[in-house]
């Protein structure tokens, strides 16, 4: 049996080609966001009616799934790892044609870190054909160390002056934070706000970092699960 997930925009025709073209349906997790003004929630409604009409007459149970902010792709990110993690990725295929921009990056971000089969309608075509992406299974890796990975946890947790204050409290020399800091910085994880005095920066982390973050976790969880040691591509210091 397959678990078909989805997010859902205004057009419910981009959403149900997948579950039409897949065998054996037994549950199709839709996944919306609610609409900005009265106009576009109406339109929200509108296709997930549809949706629930398509459905009642077939053998698969619907979940909806609200979505709090179509534009947060570390939410949505974290929404879809969740959800793929209850139903197993091996059982799911992912139909990422509706909603946001954003909606369809976090969809593929969960795709290739989980390894879940990826399917889209285009837009473009006048006939609903599904097209299976190819995203393999390709984020084996971490772009974080583990220090690394300590680090940007504590800053989402916790807000700092400067670079100092933030090697205190890791207990770590201000030359390795720094390396640190530099390092995540380059990889937009970090920005660095600045002061009345130039000198001092402020670390905090970016949605970027919040992203990374997050495939850094379930990384490790797949590694722990598996009895591998999690690997990661920057050397750690």
């Amino acid at each position: 049996m397959v678990t078909v997930l989805g997010t859902l925009g205004f057009h419910e025709e981009k959403f149900l080609p997948a579950i039409l073209a897949t065998p054996n349906v037994s549950r199709v997790i839709l996944c919306y966001a609610p609409g900005e003004t009265p106009e576009k929630e109406r339109k929200v409604q509108l296709a997930l009616h549809r949706v629930r009409r398509a459905l009642s007459g077939t053998r698969a149970a619907l979940t909806e799934v609200k979505l709090a902010n179509p534009w947060d792709v570390s939410g949505m990110l974290t929404t879809f790892l969740e959800e793929l993690g209850r139903e197993g990725p091996d059982n799911c295929v992912f139909n990422l044609t509706g909603g946001t921009k954003p909606m369809a990056v976090a969809a593929t971000l969960a795709c290739l870190v989980t390894g879940t089969k990826a399917v889209y309608v285009p837009e473009e075509s006048e006939r609903p054909d599904l097209i299976e992406l190819p995203l393999p299974a390709i984020m084996i890796r971490s772009l974080l160390t583990p220090s690394q990975a300590k680090l940007l946890r504590v800053v989402a947790e916790h807000e700092f002056s400067s670079e100092k204050d933030l090697a205190e409290y890791l207990r770590r020399s201000a030359p390795t934070v720094c390396y640190h800091v530099e390092r995540l910085r380059q990889v937009g994880a970090i920005s660095e706000g600045g002061t009345e005095d130039r000198r001092i920066v402020q670390p905090r982390i970016t949605k970027t970092g919040e992203v990374l973050l997050l495939l850094h976790e379930r990384l490790r969880t797949n590694a722990r699960k598996s009895g591998e040691t999690i690997r990661n591509i920057p050397t750690d210091r």
